[in-house]
């Protein structure tokens, strides 16, 4: 008989699942994203949002960023759980991440002895089941300086409902993690059991899923912000609300032209239609 097991959907399980009281599944994570072997990541990652995992669990925000120093590198690496693929508020905050460090450490990304680059992992769930998305897909934004063969931001689009309907045995190496986020069932858990680092995870991920009063906690959380939503709706503020996302992504599109990023990675990575980008350039004129 099938054991049921909670898949990561939720902000709350996902951050009770990744964070620094089990360093060894966030270190597997990290080698997911940056395709190396864990072994090379041993002690080289750490948390930036501990404070969160140690807070009311409504304080919690959706987002994970890992620090990783590997390679002469230093890469913050943001996961993000989304639904739709809407994440311009992800991208801004890669952006001011990046420009945040150089700016503040009172240097030019030439004058760097290591690379600081981010990497954004948009983890997305979709409601319309029938929409052609890729699985996975990849954009990035090469460093400055042409002597450096590397990207500054790289930005990672997946669709999880691609990867939930595939089977274990057809996930890549490198996407393994992509697939243990869509896992519904302790069978499919086992079959993830070669991974030392996972151990951990897999017993916490069967204790909360057996957990009467976290997932009940879990789907109450769920009800309280369909109903929100709901109740933004029927009071009129649908609309505003609209209009205030269009206005925040219009302000996220200049930043990005004023910091000199191509067109193409705009409208790959916002959404916006290039008559919406041409308007939005005469504007900055």
């Amino acid at each position: 008989m099938k054991t049921e097991i909670l898949q990561v959907r939720n902000d709350i399980l996902f951050h009770d699942l990744f964070n620094e009281k089990d360093i060894k599944a966030v270190e597997w994570v990290a080698s997911q994203i940056l395709e190396c072997d864990v072994k090379e990541l041993k002690g080289k990652v750490s948390v930036k949002n501990v404070r969160l995992t140690r807070t009311n669990k409504k304080e919690r925000t959706k987002y994970v960023d890992l620090i990783v120093e590997y390679e002469k590198q230093k890469i913050v690496i943001e996961l993000n759980n989304n639904y739709e693929g809407i994440y311009t508020r992800n991208l801004n905050y890669a952006f001011n991440t990046l420009l945040n460090f150089y700016n503040n450490n009172g240097c030019s990304y030439y004058e760097r002895d290591a690379i600081f680059k981010v990497i954004l992992v948009n983890l997305n769930w979709y409601k319309n089941k029938n929409l052609e998305i890729p699985g996975k897909k990849i954009h990035t934004i090469p460093y400055p300086d042409e002597k450096i063969n590397d990207n500054i931001l790289t930005i990672i689009n997946i669709n999880l409902d691609y990867y939930e309907e595939l089977s274990y045995d057809n996930v890549v190496l490198f996407d393994r993690f992509f697939k243990l986020l869509t896992v519904d069932s302790k069978e499919k858990l086992e079959q993830f059991s070669s991974v030392d680092e996972l151990n951990a995870y897999s017993k916490n991920l069967e204790y909360f899923s057996n957990d009467k009063e976290y997932v009940e906690e879990l789907m109450r959380a769920e009800a309280e912000e369909i109903m929100r939503n709901q109740e933004k709706y029927f009071a009129g503020f649908h609309e505003g609300e609209d209009k205030g996302k269009l206005e925040t992504q219009t302000l996220i599109v200049k930043n990005l032209l004023n910091n000199s990023i191509p067109d193409d990675i705009i409208l790959k990575s916002t959404n916006i239609s290039s008559e919406e980008l041409e308007n939005i350039k005469k504007e900055l004129k």
